[in-house]
C-alpha cells in the first residue's frame, strides 16, 4: 500500500472513531503503556510520566527504537514540554484487520484552560516473519477548541538504535522532510508527507536532548546531517503553526524499517547489472 493511501485510510478510521475499539481513559483507570502488534512487529508506547513516548519497536525480535515523542510550546511559554504533560489523557486501541493483535491507536492530550488538544494516531503494519521490515504511519492533529488564535510549536524527537545497539553509522535529513538513519544491515526512513517542517536537526542524541529539555525556548538549528561514523545519533522535526479558532493543524508522516544489503551483496548486484547492460548493448 502506498504511503499516501495508507495515511488517507488511517485518517478516515480516526474520524469515525475506530468503531468497535476498546477505549481507555486516564481518569477511569491507571494507564501507563499501550502495545501494538502486527505480524512480525511490536510497538510499545508509554503514555504517562517521565518516560512517556514510543519506547520500543521490535521487528522479528530485535528492538530498533530507544525513544520517539513530541514536545510542544505555546506562545508565551518559557520552555518546551512533552505533550503528555498536558494531561487529560484518553486513548483508543483497535484491530483493523484479521491478524491477531491491535495495530491501531488514537491518543489525545488536552489543555482545558488554554482550549486546545493534541491527538496522535498510529497504525502499525508488520512485514512477513523474517523479512525485518515494518511500517508505522502517523497523523498528529493540533486542535484549537477556543475562540482566540493559537500560536504553537510542535517538535518530534527521534532516537533510533538500529540493530538494538546505541551506535549507528549515520543520520541525515534530505529534502527538508525525509530522515534516514543507517547501521550495519539495517536502515530507517521517516518521510513527512505534509506539511514541510519549519526547522529540523540531525545531531548526537545528547545535543538534542539538552536542547529540548533545558529551561529555555529553543528552535532546531537546521543542521541536516550528522558526522559520519559510529555515534548515538538522533534527529528532530519542528512545526510552527498559527491556528484559527475552531481550526486544526494536521501533520502526516510515515516510518519504515528495512534491511540494507551488506557491501559485498551490493557489489555483486552492481556487477550483475553491469554484465546485463553489456549483454544488452
Amino acid at each position: 500500500m502506498k504511503i499516501i493511501e495508507k495515511i488517507k485510510l488511517f485518517g478516515a478510521a480516526a474520524v469515525i472513531g475506530l468503531a468497535g475499539a476498546a477505549t481507555q481513559s486516564a481518569s477511569a483507570a491507571v494507564v501507563e503503556t499501550a502495545n501494538l502488534h502486527d505480524v512480525n512487529s511490536d510497538v510499545e508506547i508509554v503514555l504517562e510520566g517521565e518516560d512517556a513516548g514510543t519506547r520500543s519497536w521490535e521487528v522479528d525480535g530485535v528492538d530498533h527504537l530507544f525513544q520517539q515523542w513530541f514536545y510542544y510550546r505555546v506562545e508565551g511559554d518559557d520552555r518546551e514540554q512533552k505533550i503528555n504533560e498536558l494531561g487529560n489523557l484518553a486513548y483508543t486501541v483497535s484491530n483493523g484487520d484479521l491478524d491477531a493483535g491491535e495495530e491501531r491507536i488514537h491518543i489525545q492530550y488536552s489543555d482545558d484552560q488554554r482550549n486546545f488538544n493534541i491527538e496522535v494516531d498510529f497504525i502499525l503494519t508488520g512485514g512477513q516473519v523474517g523479512s525485518m521490515t515494518s511500517d508505522l504511519a502517523e497523523i498528529i492533529s493540533i486542535n484549537n477548541t477556543g475562540d482566540t488564535e493559537l500560536v504553537i510549536t510542535l517538535i518530534q524527537y527521534s532516537d533510533f538504535d538500529l540493530n538494538g545497539d546505541i551506535e549507528d553509522a549515520s543520520v541525515q535529513i534530505n529534502g527538508g522532510n525525509t530522515a534516514q538513519q543507517l547501521d550495519t544491515f539495517m536502515g530507517f526512513t521517516e518521510t513527512v508527507v505534509t506539511p514541510l517542517p519549519t526547522h529540523l536537526q540531525a545531531d548526537l542524541e545528547e545535543n538534542l536532548i539538552e536542547l529540548l529539555e533545558n529551561d529555555s525556548v529553543d528552535d532546531l538549528n537546521d543542521l541536516a546531517s550528522s558526522a559520519s561514523g559510529p555515534g548515538d545519533y538522533a534527529w528532530a522535526f519542528q512545526w510552527d503553526a498559527v491556528i484559527a479558532p475552531g481550526g486544526s493543524f494536521i501533520i502526516s508522516k510515515d516510518k519504515q524499517l528495512t534491511p540494507v544489503p551488506e557491501p559485498a551483496t551490493m557489489s555483486l548486484i552492481g556487477l550483475a547489472g553491469l554484465a546485463l547492460a553489456r549483454r544488452r548493448k
